[in-house]
């Protein structure tokens, strides 16, 4: 779903964004389990070859309708994706929805619990939990202006799981884990540290990307041991040489906020600085460092490495402003 929809960002084809489309539909009806989004359908080849009308007839392969924290922040990211391109307000409900509910399940203080089944729960601290959760959060506190939980999960992540030497564990050193002896796993720090640089640009704290950076720097010269993580583990390492931010001093949903949604790049983070009506405990994000002045209502700027770049008042000016370079 988040790559048909920046599909569809960068080129307008009907065709990506209907795939995505397709991809909010299933989350939202075949794994949609009342609250959140649920693990998985079973795959049956039969079933699924059939052509649409003699589907109907035919008994669905069944779903596992356990609610994943890793899987939940996968989905609010996608969902919200495409939100940005499209202002798809089903997608938003259901995104909003799925993010309360987990938070209000399984995350305490900052960690974050792979599933609870009444009496039942999985583990607790896993980074891969931990990282997409993230990843959903400040995806929403980009598009929704709603950032729910995402400082105590950040903050929680680089306490507990950063070693000294900035590479992340996959879990928690100590108490029942995925193995006796921790791993430090490429994937799921790339995850980590992506989510850590949009923490950074969403609340000027850079710390995260300190973090962020110690944890790509831990990999440093392992490029040839690395397999397709590689694209990941690029991309994440040029965004940490120049990241991008667009402020937007509007409340969530204007038509300057959402210009910059669509106008960005989908490596360039949109930070709206007045608290979403929907989450009054949203923090707002800061003017880089040594800015003269504080950002007028109704403007937004350009912030390329903590550097002010322009700023722009509408969005046709916002546009001029993003393509005058191009």
């Amino acid at each position: 779903m988040r790559a048909f929809a920046h599909g569809y960002r960068y080129t307008g084809e009907e065709s990506y964004r209907e795939a995505a489309e397709r991809g909010v539909e299933f989350l939202t009806t075949t794994l949609w389990t009342g609250d959140a989004v649920g693990a998985s359908q079973g795959g049956d080849e039969s079933y699924f070859t059939l052509e649409p009308a003699d589907r109907e007839d035919a008994d669905p392969p069944s779903v596992d309708d356990t609610v994943l924290a890793d899987r939940n922040g996968l989905a609010v990211d996608a969902l919200l994706r495409y939100v940005a391109y499209t202002d798809d307000a089903d997608a938003t409900r259901y995104a909003r929805q799925a993010r309360e509910h987990v938070c209000e399940t399984l995350v305490d203080g900052g960690e974050v619990t792979h599933y609870r089944d009444g009496d039942d729960s999985g583990e607790s601290g896993l980074l891969l939990d931990q990282a997409r959760l993230l990843a959903g959060l400040t995806t929403s506190w980009a598009v929704l202006g709603e950032p729910g939980p995402a400082v105590a999960v950040a903050d929680w992540t680089v306490e507990q799981l950063q070693t000294g030497e900035g590479a992340f564990r996959d879990g928690p050193a100590e108490g029942p884990g995925l193995l006796d002896r921790p791993l430090y796993p490429l994937d799921s720090a790339v995850e980590a540290a992506d989510a850590l640089l949009d923490l950074a640009l969403l609340t000027g704290d850079d710390r995260y990307r300190r973090a962020a950076r110690q944890a790509v720097e831990a990999f440093a010269g392992a490029g040839e041991r690395m397999g397709v993580e590689v694209a990941g583990y690029a991309t994440v390492a040029a965004r940490l040489r120049d990241p991008r931010c667009i402020q937007v001093a509007t409340e969530p949903g204007s038509d300057l906020h959402r210009a910059a949604l669509r106008l960005a790049d989908h490596e360039t983070v949109v930070a709206p600085l007045v608290a979403s009506d929907h989450d009054t405990a949203a923090t707002a994000g800061h003017a880089p460092d040594g800015e003269e002045g504080d950002l007028a209502r109704g403007e937004a700027r350009v912030v390329a490495d903590g550097v002010e770049e322009g700023r722009a008042d509408s969005p046709a000016a916002l546009e001029t402003l993003l393509t005058s370079g191009e």
